[in-house]
């Protein structure tokens, strides 16, 4: 918890074609997700910020979109301020 503060998190909301295969894609390859909830036709979940930039190949072969719906954590606020 404290190293996600760290070195900053996201909360992203996932859409597209082909969802299951992306979060199957992200559990093999070690990307850490967490609360994952399905939410107004798509799902939601947070995302270290390492892995939002590790999850590019994954997106185009899944066919899904990502958009950041909000940063949390150490860098962001030290962005802000």
């Amino acid at each position: 918890w404290f190293l996600h503060l760290w070195y900053g998190y996201l909360l992203v909301q996932l859409r597209g074609f082909s969802p299951e295969r992306f979060l199957n894609l992200c559990s093999s390859n070690r990307i850490e997700i967490w609360d994952l909830e399905y939410r107004d036709g798509g799902y939601q979940f947070y995302i270290t910020v390492k892995g939002y930039r590790a999850v590019k190949p994954l997106v185009k072969k899944s066919k899904v979109r990502l958009r950041i719906v909000e940063k949390f954590g150490l860098p962001f606020f030290l962005y802000r301020n």
